[in-house]
């Protein structure tokens, strides 16, 4: 273990020691030693190796400017709110795959908004993608989920709830499978939508909505209360949700196909090698490499 003496002060506090816990500053897990004026010590850890934005802040800043601007930071932090705190401990708390879906899906809402740009120039459209080579599109229609409405937050909710819940749980520690589980979904989305009467600008509800429907065969026998009127298993969720929207007068169609695609992914998946099937559907091994370069997965 090294130690390295430091004497940076910040605007509340002075960096006192940094313990390396390895030999390479590259791979280090860093614990900051400080001292904050009129008060006790206390410390906190970095980790260049599994935080990408570490690693780039230390090329950036170089290791000493990264200190202080953490002193600055964690300063900052504890005089937060206890409301922002719980949050931001909330956020930090959430797997990367569903996180960076749920951000991305209500970043495009808030900028559509404020007007930043126009739907039509993110949606789905083949004639545009083929003639004029928009390729982007069949990738951005999948994050926008609607204008603000209660249709969009309970997409969202969807994703917080529901996906953190498959990529915390069954998908633990495999999260390659669960970015192969939404390119499936996309993917199969995107074909169906190759027909007239399937299409639609913005896959992203019927994606949202597949996750849902997954969540639903990994915890069949999960007891979930509807409004504290009714109680059922979470098999029966997406089907009761989707009885819902009719009632409501929703169009069912982003729902059915989303419960289409995610049932195609586990029947291939689950369902037909219990069946004594093979495994069709495995995680390709360049998903397995994007997720490590990402830093979330086995290097």
């Amino acid at each position: 273990m090294k130690i390295k003496i430091l004497n940076f002060s910040g605007s509340r506090g002075q960096l006192l020691g940094v313990y390396w816990s390895s030999h390479s500053r590259s791979s280090a897990l860093v614990q900051v030693i400080v001292r904050e004026n009129g008060r006790s010590e206390w410390w906190f850890q970095l980790s260049r190796k599994e935080s990408p934005t570490l690693s780039f802040l230390w090329k950036t800043l170089g290791f000493e400017r990264l200190l202080v601007f953490s002193l600055e930071f964690f300063n900052a932090y504890k005089n937060l709110p206890i409301g922002a705190i719980s949050f931001l401990k909330y956020y930090r708390s959430l797997p990367p795959v569903s996180k960076v879906y749920g951000v991305a899906c209500l970043l495009t809402t808030t900028a559509y908004y404020l007007q930043l740009y126009s739907p039509w120039n993110i949606a789905l459209s083949y004639e545009l993608v083929f003639k004029r080579f928009q390729v982007w599109r069949l990738v951005t229609n999948f994050f926008f989920l609607g204008p603000f409405s209660f249709s969009f937050a309970f997409r969202l909710l969807i994703i917080a709830r529901y996906g953190v819940a498959l990529e915390r749980w069954s998908f633990d520690e495999r999260t390659a499978d669960y970015v192969w589980m939404l390119i499936f979904g996309a993917l199969s989305l995107l074909v169906m939508a190759v027909v007239p009467y399937l299409w639609s600008r913005f896959m992203g509800a019927s994606l949202v909505f597949m996750i849902f429907y997954v969540w639903g065969r990994e915890f069949p026998n999960a007891q979930i209360n509807f409004h504290g009127l009714v109680s059922f298993k979470g098999f029966y969720l997406p089907w009761i949700y989707l009885a819902v929207d009719l009632l409501l007068g929703n169009p069912l169609k982003p729902d059915i196909l989303g419960m289409v695609a995610g049932h195609l992914y586990y029947f291939l998946t689950v369902l037909h090698p219990l069946a004594g099937g093979k495994n069709i559907l495995k995680t390709p091994l360049w998903v397995h490499k994007l997720v490590a370069f990402w830093g979330k997965g086995p290097k």
